[in-house]
């Protein structure tokens, strides 16, 4: 890890093959693509490492030290674990679809996009809105005929990519 002035303030190896990484402004985080361990840095040392029971399919990771890791359980082919900046599990959104993508706003809010099959056979994405913490759905939102790759909260809502779109919701 180097700061802004170029200077390298911490340097770790570790063994992943398909090594991901997510970033903010404050934190990365390491991770296996497909495996169970993800390492959490801030700018001078590794401050947290875990290894889950499920396989790790994404991880976004906010400013203020929330996280959000999309994975599965025995009984959902979809789910999300959110963290806070102690390393412990707030939340857990479980889905009956491919968790495509998680997203937490600056303001508290976090975007689990979901992609399944409408009745047609084509795609159906979903997005569901909640208030980091709370069980409550705040919003969910239906797209239906493309394929998400990411949704990404921004100034003035939502953006979600598709492979042939952009969609944006306010």
């Amino acid at each position: 890890i180097f700061s802004a002035t170029g200077r390298k303030t911490c340097a770790e190896r570790h063994g992943y093959v398909s090594a991901r990484l997510a970033v903010s402004d404050k934190y990365v985080i390491a991770y296996e693509e497909n495996g169970t361990e993800y390492s959490v840095y801030n700018t001078f040392s590794k401050v947290y490492s875990e290894t889950l029971q499920y396989p790790i399919k994404g991880i976004c990771v906010s400013d203020d030290g929330y996280y959000a890791i999309i994975t599965r359980t025995d009984e959902y082919i979809g789910a999300v674990a959110l963290y806070d900046s102690s390393f412990k599990m707030i939340n857990r959104y479980l889905k009956n679809a491919h968790v495509v993508s998680v997203d937490i706003s600056d303001d508290g809010r976090v975007a689990v996009t979901t992609l399944g099959v409408d009745s047609s056979g084509g795609f159906l994405t979903e997005i569901t809105i909640s208030a980091i913490g709370e069980t409550d759905v705040i919003s969910t939102v239906q797209y239906a005929g493309a394929l998400p790759l990411r949704s990404v909260f921004t100034d003035n809502g939502l953006m979600l990519v598709c492979e042939d779109r952009v969609v944006f919701f306010d």
